[in-house]
C-alpha cells in the first residue's frame, strides 16, 4: 500500500510502497514532525524486490566499492526493504544525495532517532 506522505520525485512506482501497518505508523510519525517541530520529511526508498535490491547493491558496489557500499546497502535477501516493512527518509537537503551518515547529524535525523520506534 502507498501512505499518504512526500515523496522523493525520484522514486520507483514499486519504492512508494509498505505494508498497510508500516505505512500508517510512518504517516502518523510524518505528521507529528511537522506538526510538533515544522520538521519535513521526504521518503526516498520504500518496498523493493529482490531483483531492485540487486541491482541497486551492484550499482553502489560499482560507484563507492563493496567496503563502502556494505555499510549503507543491504545485499538482496537480507535487507528490510523487501519486507515492506522499511523507508528511507530525508530532509529537502538530501532528496538527491545518496543515504550516509550525515543525515543523522541534521535536525531531522536527530528528530527521528529520538521519535522513531
Amino acid at each position: 500500500q502507498k501512505p499518504n506522505i512526500r515523496f522523493s520525485d525520484n522514486m520507483l512506482k514499486e519504492e512508494k510502497l509498505m505494508t498497510k501497518e508500516s505505512g500508517k505508523a510512518l504517516e502518523e510519525l510524518m505528521l507529528e514532525a511537522e506538526k510538533e517541530e515544522g520538521i519535513i520529511l521526504y521518503a526516498i526508498s520504500g518496498y523493493r524486490c529482490y531483483n531492485t535490491q540487486n541491482n541497486l547493491y551492484k550499482h553502489r558496489v560499482k560507484i563507492l566499492g563493496m567496503e563502502e557500499a556494505d555499510k549503507y546497502v543491504a545485499k538482496a535477501g537480507h535487507s528490510e526493504h523487501q519486507t515492506g516493512l522499511a523507508m528511507d527518509l530525508t530532509n529537502r537537503e538530501g532528496l538527491n544525495k545518496f543515504l550516509n551518515d550525515d543525515f543523522g547529524k541534521t535536525t531531522e535525523g536527530i528528530w527521528i532517532r529520538e521519535n522513531a520506534h
